[in-house]
């Protein structure tokens, strides 16, 4: 995808559930509250390829599960993108919020997130300003919050 503009979402994140490819130069605007147990990503919720000089302006939410201002879940790598907006959770100690991504398991170079956490609930979450959790071999490079 190239130079694009999503609205709102119901489920996953703006653009796509999941991105195996590579997404470039892409922007989403709106909000993104998604029911119990699901990811949110203001871009997209699992990211296996590669998102590169996008952004997100997505108030996102959801009740448990994975929430990230940009990706909820990375398995792929973020380069040069952003995050600003609201990230909400809520639920038990399996939840991740984080300002760019919810949960890292891959690559995050020279991004930043500029977002106001919210986590609420009993035993509630792991939660971060950049990433709620940094998975075992994940690496951050070059990277802040604000």
């Amino acid at each position: 995808m190239r130079r694009s503009n999503f609205g709102r979402a119901a489920f996953g994140g703006v653009i796509s559930a999941a991105n195996d490819g590579s997404i470039v130069a892409c922007w989403t605007s709106g909000k993104a509250v998604i029911p119990s147990g699901s990811g949110v990503g203001g871009l997209v919720d699992v990211n296996g390829g590669t998102i590169s000089r996008s952004y997100s302006l997505v108030r996102v939410g959801s009740d448990g599960g994975r929430s990230g201002g940009l990706v909820a879940f990375n398995l792929g790598t973020i380069e040069r993108s952003f995050a600003s907006g609201a990230v909400a959770t809520t639920r038990g100690s399996s939840s991740f919020a984080g300002g760019l991504v919810g949960e890292n398991s891959g690559q995050i170079n020279n991004s930043f997130a500029l977002a106001a956490l919210h986590a609420r609930g009993e035993g509630c979450c792991a939660f971060g300003g950049l990433v709620g959790q940094s998975d075992a071999g994940a690496s951050v490079n070059r990277t802040y919050a604000a």
